[in-house]
């Protein structure tokens, strides 16, 4: 073999070995890519499960929260309710009582007891009964037979007044004690109510205790429209209560 056929040969081999190199070249490399592709997926798809997790997690934990919120606000506007319905009835009766002391310490027909027309056995009797006080019975008996009736009258005006004095400072502690509990609309009708009874007795307390004839007081006087309009407006009242608590309740058997 000569030397130029000898480099040919040699030529020729290192061309082929440098092919099969490149060839093998590429394989790992295309297999090293596929390798990292894969692996790179692998951690793509893993990151994205984690987030959709997460993400899921954080969905649930929300409307978890949603409906312990929903629930204990439904729980809350309940339990307000409920105590609505437990404060009206007791401000009420408030109401009624104090009302109509009121217009009994107002009313200009008094009823009264002709004490004179008693023996002294039966006058006895009567003051035994009485809710007089004891110095008011020993005041009763000094008096002259009709005197007594007359001043009997007197004292019973101070017992009216007492008692519309205690029964407005009953309403005066149900509102104060079951205002927050009730709805904006039914405490100021409440109230509405509550100050034209406050303001006829204060003024008639008022001229009872620094005697100040009510002859001359006019129309705008409390006193006087109490009179004229005090049951009409307690009746008012009623008839809200029942169309706003009770009316449509009884018409809906559901409820």
């Amino acid at each position: 073999m000569d030397l130029t056929h000898w480099v040919g040969t040699v030529g020729i081999s290192a061309a082929t070995a440098a092919a099969v190199a490149w060839a093998g070249a590429k394989v790992v490399a295309g297999k090293w890519l596929d390798a990292q592709f894969t692996t790179r997926l692998e951690s793509v798809k893993l990151e994205g499960q984690k987030q959709l997790e997460a993400t899921r997690q954080e969905h649930t934990s929300f409307i978890e929260r949603v409906r312990f919120e929903r629930s204990t606000l439904l729980d809350r506007s309940v339990k307000l309710n409920q105590r609505e319905f437990e404060i009206i009835p007791a401000i009420w009766n408030a109401a009624t009582e104090a009302h109509y002391a009121v217009m009994r310490m107002i009313s200009r027909w008094q009823e009264g007891t002709n004490l004179h027309q008693l023996s002294e056995a039966r006058f006895e009797a009567f003051l035994v009964d009485s809710t007089l006080r004891d110095f008011e019975k020993d005041e009763l008996r000094a008096k002259s037979p009709y005197e007594r009736t007359s001043y009997f009258g007197e004292l019973q005006g101070w017992q009216r007044l007492h008692a519309a004095n205690q029964a407005v400072v009953a309403l005066n502690r149900a509102s104060a004690e079951g205002t927050i509990f009730l709805q904006p609309e039914t405490h100021e009708r409440f109230e509405a109510f509550a100050d034209k009874l406050r303001s006829a007795f204060q003024h008639f307390r008022n001229d009872k205790v620094f005697e100040i004839g009510r002859d001359e007081k006019g129309e705008d006087d409390p006193v006087q429209q109490y009179r004229a309009n005090g049951e009409s407006e307690y009746q008012a009242l009623a008839t809200y209560l029942r169309d706003r608590y009770w009316t449509k309740i009884d018409a809906d058997p559901s409820r």
